[in-house]
């Protein structure tokens, strides 16, 4: 019996080294950092450097934290979650931030955990003389792919159809002009001829601080890989994707593509990239929502903001070089948005010198023949005058 017990010990002991029972959890927390010092945490495959505190509580984006270069020395893309928490002279706690999910891709990223003022509540942001930054993951903690897919979720199989999967590529002009790449994956719960995108032409922004303001898009270059029809109205540009003579059920994808213009706000004193990554005007329910941004030149990343009706705390992004990429770890339910906002220096975009320079020679063509016409006119008249 005791050879058997003994067996059975060793045994239990060889399956524990070579497949560990216990998940790899991986936790660093700093200790007190002036918020005038450059510092630094290793993390696991994750290295931190050159942490600073930013405060951009009177800028546009009512924020304040820490930027920093993040390297992930592994193959594979991390995501980590991090706790701020800010200290006054004397290490007396007056905020914490909350709980960010981050991402890693394997290489060089940007590091940001920016916070609103608001979590300051009754203290000032002078206040603020020291902070400790807390990182941890698990690298065996993993969203399954069916946590994130509608059709596979009992909850939505009455709905006519659902949206699996979600991905937006775009690529920023520097004239302010967006390079749409739109794949969606659809699942007919019941026969279904396709689907309708609608694109808001009319956007109505609210600012961090509060204030709104309206602008307008033109919506040009569309291509769908599938039979559609097109319908525009004042402040939507609708897309009915499907063949009239055809049904569907299970799993489509379309594949829609078009360029997207903004209008510019001179009122500001900076620009801005503002774009509804996922609008408010879907119906249905959206799951895997993925997403990759390629700005023209390089941008102050911790600028970014996330703005809409979803759980921050299922966002997740990372900036490497000029390139955004991110995921939603959720679902969103009817009429929940995903808006993109970060702050830029005024004249990161430039206007098109093409079509300034058409519109210059447009304006002294119409110059001269309304000079033309009143000379026509003043001639005709003296005739008559005579």
């Amino acid at each position: 019996m005791k050879r058997v017990i003994k067996f059975i010990s060793l045994l239990i002991l060889c399956l524990t080294i070579i497949y560990p029972l216990s998940t790899l959890a991986v936790s660093e927390k700093t200790s007190y950092i002036s918020i005038n010092d450059t510092k630094g945490i290793e993390v696991g495959e994750l290295s931190f450097s050159l942490i600073s505190f930013k405060d951009y509580s009177l800028t546009s984006i009512k924020a304040f934290g820490l930027t920093g270069t993040l390297s992930n020395r592994s193959k594979n893309t991390i995501t980590y979650n991090s706790i701020v928490y800010f200290y006054d002279k004397d290490y007396n706690l007056i905020a914490q931030s909350d709980n960010l999910l981050g991402m890693a891709i394997s290489g060089e990223n940007k590091f940001n955990h920016m916070c609103p003022v608001s979590i300051l509540n009754n203290h000032d942001i002078k206040e603020v003389a020291f902070y400790s930054l807390s990182i941890n993951y698990d690298e065996n903690n993993i969203l399954t792919e069916s946590n994130l897919t509608p059709s596979k979720n009992i909850n939505y199989q009455s709905y006519d159809y659902v949206i699996d999967k979600y991905n937006i590529d775009i690529q920023v002009n520097e004239n302010n002009t967006f390079e749409i790449e739109e794949t969606i994956t659809v699942f007919f719960n019941i026969p279904k001829h396709g689907i309708v995108r609608t694109i808001p032409l009319k956007n109505i922004m609210t600012s961090l601080d509060g204030s709104i303001s309206t602008f307008y898009s033109k919506i040009t270059n569309v291509s769908v890989d599938n039979l559609y029809t097109s319908s525009k109205k004042s402040d939507s540009l609708s897309l009915q994707i499907g063949s009239p003579s055809q049904t569907l059920t299970g799993s489509q994808t379309y594949v829609i593509k078009y360029t997207y213009s903004l209008e510019k706000d001179e009122t500001k004193d900076y620009d801005e990239l503002y774009y509804n990554i996922v609008a408010t005007e879907w119906d249905d329910i959206i799951g895997n929502v993925t997403f990759s941004i390629a700005m023209p030149k390089n941008f102050d990343s911790s600028k970014i903001v996330f703005l809409g009706s979803f759980d921050s705390s299922k966002m997740k992004y990372t900036v490497s070089e000029s390139k955004i990429m991110g995921s939603y770890e959720g679902i969103l339910d009817k009429d929940e948005g995903l808006t993109i906002m970060c702050e830029l220096p005024k004249g990161y975009f430039k206007e098109d010198k093409a079509d300034s320079n058409f519109l210059v020679y447009l304006f002294f063509l119409v110059f001269i023949l309304i000079l033309l016409i009143i000379a026509e006119y003043m001639h005709k008249n003296n005739k008559k005058n005579k």
